[in-house]
């Protein structure tokens, strides 16, 4: 029987299956959650690009040398990574000199946000930073905010927009406008 069956979960293009060679075998066959899904594999490595990202499945592997298929390895779960999901409850408090500061939800599976003003890039924060705040807007004027969250496979879906306009021209210093 085959060992040394791995599975990652950390790849966006693919599931990556690996496995120790098996002596003799002439190719291997492949199974995901319990249903064929290749046959005449010539090595000893596989890259399931056909599972959604986001989703997970369960692996077995079996050797076929010129005496027929052999036995089935146990499973291995294996994951394909995908983007990070939509944030939500962004809010935009404009009470604060002339900055729109943008609070949101943090989401999981995220290195960090892009923060778009009327839908060009201002900002960004890093991982788990769900705070940011504008200061390159033209006081009195409505804005339109949107985040996404990103990570190394891309860029999830943008959240709802939101509405913000810095109050006046003066600037923060400290806690205080000036």
């Amino acid at each position: 029987q085959i060992t040394g069956l791995t599975a990652s979960v950390d790849d966006c293009e693919a599931v990556l299956l690996t496995w120790d060679e098996m002596p003799g075998a002439v190719s291997y066959m492949l199974w995901r959650d319990n249903a064929l899904l290749v046959e005449g594999v010539p090595t000893n490595a596989y890259n399931d690009s056909i599972l959604f990202p986001g989703m997970s499945a369960q692996y077995q592997i079996a050797a076929v040398n010129t005496c027929g298929e052999g036995a089935r390895t146990d499973s291995t779960e294996g994951t394909r990574k995908s983007i990070p999901a939509a944030i939500a409850n962004l809010t935009a408090s404009d009470t604060i000199c002339a900055e729109v500061c943008l609070t949101w939800d943090n989401v999981a599976n995220e290195t960090g946000y892009n923060i778009y003003r009327n839908g060009d890039p201002v900002g960004s924060t890093e991982a788990d930073i769900t705070e940011f705040c504008d200061e390159g807007g033209t006081p009195g004027t409505e804005y339109t905010y949107v985040v996404r969250a990103l990570n190394e496979c891309g860029e999830g879906d943008p959240s709802e927009g939101v509405a913000g306009t810095g109050r006046s021209e003066e600037r923060r210093v400290g806690k205080e406008c000036r």
